[in-house]
């Protein structure tokens, strides 16, 4: 199979979470088939793509950022935008007449059975495209992220942002979406979402793996309380994430545990969460580190308190396979087939969650063996081979749709 894979940034380094997901979906089919990448980079230059990369992909195509493409209008025309949106339905990044023109030129002489689009920023370049079969990986789905922010907003101005943010990629998805035959996403829950303004569409769940024998931990443990949580931090559920539990739930394990400790680790943290760390003591706020698992292993217990967000995070998963005794909410669970009480603890109400750590961090030989049973749940479950072989198979189904 000869497949074109467009993406909105290089895959490698894999730092984001599309770029972790699509990288190592990927990863194992180009040893099967002949795929090429086209994505954005500053530089066009061959030197810029990572060694690694060209270990992998057949060809890979950069293409240089320009917003020609997009239509500014008066007040009137942006705020019908809102309502039915351009098709130009995600922001600047899928307004580039230089990628338009190289993904054409790519389609129309590529000779491809199939196009992977690895990202809904980059719906916009194949809306017209009829001449082969395209999947759209879309991730999760963001219109059960906005409706959960709408429950969320503290304010009626910020309920109806909320409610504006979700009334337009509504409309993204039933208009612009809904003409992919083959939809990819990361949970069922998401899918369910997504099904409700895609009924035509095949949407088939593919979830995030992990790499369990790069996060197996041989840290040892902190002797002081140690908890972690990780991320993306300037990505909004994150950052919601750290100041809920630092604010409503941190200073109720402090009173069991004075001494315990709080690691927020990644890159990109905003002002709120670098504040933190001057007025909690115990809180340490690292921003990008070159490699998490020195700070996942010296940690107790891993903490995931999301309230807001949608799809399969990666972090319960990175966490278990570092032998991480893990405390989440039901949202960080979506998607995930978690046993709780047996290979975690689930709480969604502050006093429930520090319980929950509490419980953990007083019982060693209970966290060791809650961890054990994740670490042995990721192996089975969610290595990165088995859900290649998933999307390989939703490839495949699609590529034979051109040669009937």
């Amino acid at each position: 199979m000869k497949m074109l894979v467009a993406a909105p940034r290089p895959l490698y380094p894999a730092k984001t979470g599309l770029e972790i997901r699509v990288y190592y979906l990927l990863k194992p089919l180009c040893s099967k088939h002949d795929i090429s990448l086209v994505c954005f980079s500053p530089s066009v230059d061959s030197y810029a793509i990572d060694p690694e990369l060209k270990k992998h992909f057949t060809k890979i195509e950069l293409v240089k950022p320009d917003t020609q493409g997009r239509k500014r209008s008066g007040l009137a025309g942006r705020v019908f935008e809102w309502f039915a949106p351009s098709e130009v339905p995600l922001g600047d990044i899928g307004a580039s007449l230089n990628m338009r023109d190289k993904i054409r030129t790519l389609v129309d002489s590529g000779g491809y059975d199939l196009a992977l689009i690895a990202s809904p920023f980059m719906v916009n370049y194949f809306l017209g495209i009829d001449s082969l079969p395209i999947v759209f990986d879309a991730i999760d789905d963001t219109t059960l992220l906005f409706w959960r922010d709408i429950g969320l907003a503290k304010n009626i101005l910020a309920k109806g942002r909320a409610f504006k943010d979700w009334l337009i990629i509504r409309q993204v998805e039933k208009k612009f979406y809904s003409r992919f035959k083959e939809i990819v996403i990361s949970s069922p829950i998401d899918a369910e979402a997504m099904s409700k303004f895609c009924p035509r569409s095949t949407i088939s769940v593919v979830p995030h793996g992990v790499d369990s024998a790069y996060f197996e931990s041989h840290y040892p443990e902190s002797e002081e309380p140690t908890l972690i949580f990780s991320g993306v931090m300037n990505y909004g559920p994150n950052v919601l994430a750290a100041l809920y539990f630092c604010d409503s739930i941190f200073p109720l394990i402090i009173k069991e545990f004075p001494r315990v400790k709080l690691l927020i680790v990644g890159r990109n943290p905003t002002a709120e969460l670098k504040a933190l760390e001057k007025n909690h003591p115990g809180i340490e706020v690292t921003g990008e580190v070159d490699d998490i698992r020195p700070y996942l292993g010296r940690a107790n217990v891993y903490v995931c308190p999301l309230v807001s967000g949608a799809g399969l995070k990666f972090k319960v998963l990175e966490a278990w396979a570092s032998n991480r005794a893990v405390v989440a909410t039901s949202l960080s669970c979506d998607g995930i087939e978690v046993a709780p009480n047996e290979d975690i603890l689930v709480a969604d109400e502050p006093g429930q969650f520090a319980e929950a750590v509490i419980r953990f961090l007083r019982n060693p030989d209970l966290r060791r063996a809650m961890a054990a049973k994740g670490r042995a749940k990721v192996v089975r479950l969610y290595d990165w081979a088995s859900k290649a072989d998933q999307l390989e198979k939703v490839l495949l189904r699609a590529a034979d749709t051109k040669k009937g």
